[in-house]
């Protein structure tokens, strides 16, 4: 339990709400803010439970990224590698350069991406090996989660899948929803 405090957010149409201080996290990330703000407080209380999984359906610009974030950092905390599926190459790369930008607390950590636009070379395939984090596209993770066992770097693994409800896109949707299926098997 983290200790609440309330909070009043910016703007007279917003009620005071329980908010957890950053402070109480700062093992895991670095936040120049001082509150968590409502949808970020309530998710941090399931932070700590290794036999939850977490589905996180808030509007655009809640503070979605940051908990997974959160997700992650613990995850590595733990000795887990991180499976970052971001839904399309141009948000991958956007991740990739965010989390190894030496402003962000992710650049202390071992950060890869593998879309179709690297070659898995032996070097490549030990990078991904030593990662901390692993970025790839729903195509990619499908495609290498069809020979999981050959793959050492998906193992020992937790997933994050960013904009998870492509799921049931006609376009791209099977890949993704073909790859979770293949890697929870």
């Amino acid at each position: 339990e983290y200790p609440k405090e309330l909070v009043q957010p910016p703007g007279n149409h917003n009620k005071p709400c329980l908010c957890i201080k950053t402070e109480h996290l700062s093992s895991y990330l670095n936040l120049p803010f001082e509150y968590l703000n409502p949808i970020q407080t309530e998710f941090v209380q399931y932070l700590e439970d290794d036999d939850t999984n977490i589905v996180l359906a808030a509007p655009t610009s809640s503070g979605k990224t940051l908990c997974a974030e959160y997700f992650a950092a613990r995850a590595i905390q733990k000795g887990l590698t991180v499976l970052y599926i971001a839904p399309m190459k141009a948000l991958a790369d956007e991740k990739y350069y965010d989390w190894t930008n030496p402003s962000h607390t992710f650049s202390k950590y071992k950060v890869e991406i593998q879309t179709g636009d690297f070659e898995l070379t032996e070097h490549k395939k030990l990078l991904l090996e030593q990662a901390n984090i692993i970025i790839l596209t729903p195509e990619m993770f499908n495609s290498k989660c069809r020979f999981y066992q050959s793959h050492k770097w998906l193992h020992n693994t937790v997933f994050i899948g960013d904009e998870i409800h492509l799921c049931g896109l006609q376009e791209r949707g099977a890949s993704l929803e073909v790859g979770i299926i293949q890697y929870f098997e």
